[in-house]
């Protein structure tokens, strides 16, 4: 009887591995260069080639799809097998989801027109004399509230980078945040779009991450660590970095201490 029982038992398992290995994940993304962002109808970008390298050495199939932040968020929330990249690992967010990563770690730093030269800052509490543009729902801006600023009063919502900087050279607002990587891939490919902008104020630095939804199996989500573990450790991750904004930028903080974003 215990020998069939053992028998049974290794039926179930070997039945039970073509449906884990045949699994599909559905992989979001957003819109945001250099990182993720589309480009003659293909989604690229450091993270995105980063991510399909880590899926590809992990021989897990995959959906790719760029969709607005929040709609990307709220999806991933509710599917299994969802992966979101590239998604700022907080404390409000780590229970939500299992998490993949790093993938990078970013200065968050809010940026000024350079004829701005009125506006200084060496405090976050001196940010609060300037109005601040932050995407809506974005991690910048719950850092803001969680540091007492107000929405309307000491920043402004926007739904994409663009309308952000259309804000900023109208003078709307006097301050965006973004990254090193936006401003050093754009700058090397001379982009008109870009604003003359310079660093005016680095709040903290971000750790970036896949969120992957809390239902896909920690099997798979191991796997996948794994991978990406390798795939770093090749040094892939230096090089398409280096493909992207012809030339090294750290993957690391400045020397002076910063907090994470809550």
């Amino acid at each position: 009887m215990k020998k069939i029982s053992h028998l049974i038992l290794l039926f179930v398992s070997l039945m039970a591995l073509p449906s884990m290995a045949n699994e599909r994940v559905l992989v979001l993304t957003e819109e945001w260069v250099p990182f993720n962002f589309s480009k003659d109808n293909e989604i690229v970008g450091i993270s995105t080639e980063l991510v399909k390298a880590t899926l590809e050495h992990a021989n897990v199939s995959y959906d790719m799809q760029l969709l607005p932040w929040k709609r990307a968020y709220k999806t991933t929330l509710k599917h299994k097998n969802t992966l979101l990249f590239t998604t700022n690992r907080i404390a409000p967010r780590e229970s939500l989801f299992k998490w993949i990563g790093p993938l990078y770690r970013q200065d968050v730093t809010f940026y000024r027109l350079l004829s701005r030269d009125d506006i200084k800052a060496d405090s976050i509490e001196d940010l609060k004399k300037y109005k601040m543009g932050v995407a809506r729902g974005g991690s910048v801006e719950g850092y803001l509230k969680a540091n007492g600023f107000v929405n309307n009063v000491h920043y402004f919502s926007y739904e994409s980078e663009e309308q952000g900087e259309r804000m900023l050279m109208s003078n709307r607002i006097d301050l965006i945040p973004t990254s090193k990587l936006n401003v050093a891939y754009r700058r090397s490919r001379n982009d008109l779009s870009l604003p003359d902008i310079c660093e005016a104020y680095t709040i903290a630095h971000a750790d970036y991450y896949i969120a992957v939804n809390k239902e896909t199996p920690d099997e798979l989500v191991d796997k996948i660590q794994r991978s990406l573990d390798v795939v770093v450790k090749s040094g892939f991750r230096d090089r398409v970095t280096r493909k992207y904004i012809q030339q090294r930028i750290a993957d690391k903080t400045e020397e002076k201490k910063l907090e994470k974003l809550p």
